[in-house]
């Protein structure tokens, strides 16, 4: 996928984005906020906490983890639940 501005999210993990110089990359991701996105790579510069912008040509990865389970309510004492979390990454190339 290529553009000025780009919107990645659970489904994209793995995959590889292109996008132009000054365009903007948006992170939707299950259970954000509180996911945080970390960054690697001068590509791409934090705009702000789920949106990053094309700074100059090169390759970034984007990473993150969120829940797999859906938030649950607050389990009785001695039980069972879902704290499994998943591991997220794109790729994404700025022209």
């Amino acid at each position: 996928m290529h553009g000025a501005e780009v919107t990645v999210t659970a489904a994209d993990n793995g995959r590889r984005f292109c996008l132009d110089r000054d365009g903007s990359v948006r992170v939707s991701l299950t259970g954000t906020p509180g996911a945080p996105v970390t960054v690697t790579g001068a590509a791409l510069a934090e705009v702000s906490e789920y949106v990053f912008r094309g700074v100059s040509a090169g390759t970034a990865v984007l990473a993150s983890a969120f829940r797999s389970c859906p938030e649950p309510p607050p389990a009785p004492s001695g039980s069972v639940s879902c704290l499994t979390m998943t591991a997220w990454q794109v790729t994404v190339v700025v022209r």
